[in-house]
């Protein structure tokens, strides 16, 4: 079965697009599993998982983040928040997460069984933990449905800033953010698509120590390096990207 796509107008004004693999056939026990993107790759990444989710009993919903293409863009006063680290941008973010999820579940009447499992990947990892975090921003009804059908919280390769941590003092290893030959976010995220679809391979016996890591800003053979224009152009999303998440 081929996946399908679709939008949901939310509570908040706001809307989020998604793509889904459809409900498990002759199954009320499949579990949904909401995939929530990283930084410029978009939701539409996970294409390839779609068809493979039925064999699982999983049916998989990939959203694209607000500013990301058939979702909602930030607002200026939005972006504001982002850029000075209010608590309320998170708070907001955790309420159209929230919102998501309960539109979901009311519009495709999942099992209950099976229930909800978020992932978040990569910088999306945030946006992911923020119902988590702020369930008291929640509005009662959409809480209690929640709480009903979510099970699990998956944080797929979360990066440091995920968590509020800083690199080390010393750190040598290419930071995308901290680049000083790039120039523009636009050249921030044209760089970042190569580094972080690189192969690095950690050494043998590593201790943990982050200066033993490979400080390349590329290597030979990238996932970007074998998509397609058409891929390409459907799955990199650097305009959001430029406008929103250098500020996250």
């Amino acid at each position: 079965m081929s996946s399908t796509s679709s939008s949901l107008s939310l509570q908040d004004g706001s809307h989020l697009y998604y793509t889904d693999s459809g409900p498990v056939p002759n199954s009320m026990t499949y579990t949904t599993v909401i995939l929530i993107h990283g930084a410029a790759i978009n939701g539409q990444t996970f294409e390839r998982l779609h068809p493979l989710a039925q064999s699982h009993n999983l049916r998989t919903v990939a959203l694209n983040r607000t500013e990301y293409p058939g979702s909602a863009r930030y607002t200026d006063s939005e972006l504001e928040e982002l850029r000075h680290g209010e608590t309320k941008f998170l708070e907001r973010t955790a309420v159209r997460i929230a919102f998501f999820i309960a539109a979901y579940i009311r519009e495709t009447g999942i099992p209950e069984e099976g229930g909800v499992v978020v992932v978040g990947w990569s910088i999306g990892t945030v946006s992911a933990m923020a119902p988590f975090s702020f369930p008291e921003a929640i509005p009662l009804e959409t809480y209690d449905l929640l709480d009903r059908y979510v099970k699990r919280l998956v944080l797929y390769d979360p990066p440091y800033l995920a968590f509020g941590l800083e690199l080390p003092a010393d750190t040598v290893l290419h930071d995308p953010w901290g680049d000083a030959t790039t120039k523009s976010p636009e050249e921030v995220f044209e760089a970042f698509k190569f580094w972080v679809s690189s192969y690095f391979k950690v050494p043998e016996g590593w201790a943990g120590t982050i200066n033993e890591l490979d400080p390349r800003k590329r290597t030979e053979r990238t996932t970007v390096d074998s998509w397609s224009q058409e891929e390409h152009d459907r799955f990199f999303s650097q305009d959001g990207a430029a406008r929103a998440e250098m500020h996250w």
